[in-house]
């Protein structure tokens, strides 16, 4: 009997050990599943974190070049500036004097319509 007991034992050793490993691999694939939707979270998160520094990093670069190009530009467009307003104000000051010698503007009562 004591063989018999030991065949026994061993299918009941072989059976647990089946069962045992069963169970462990159905845990760690809860594990390993719970740990990748962590590791997603945690990916995502950082993502986030990395894309909002990008933009912070993008605007700070931005309002640099606005200052720069405005310290550049700025004397260059005021340049222009008085320049085409000198020009046409001298153009509608000729226009006037030529208008003022016209007959037109000697003769009363005329006026520019016909």
């Amino acid at each position: 009997m004591p063989k018999s007991q030991s065949k026994k034992t061993q299918n009941l050793s072989a059976v647990t050990e089946a069962r045992l490993e069963k169970l462990l691999s159905e845990q760690t694939s809860v594990i390993l599943k719970a740990t990748n939707q962590k590791i997603d979270g945690v990916k995502k998160d950082v993502e986030q974190l990395l894309a909002d520094q990008a933009n912070v990093i993008l605007e700070a670069v931005d309002e640099q070049m606005d200052k720069k190009m405005d310290q550049k530009l700025d004397p260059v467009i005021n340049k222009l500036d008085e320049e085409i307003s000198t020009q046409y104000w001298n153009y509608v000051a000729h226009k006037v004097n030529t208008f003022e010698q016209t007959e037109l503007w000697a003769i009363p009562g005329r006026t520019l319509e016909k």
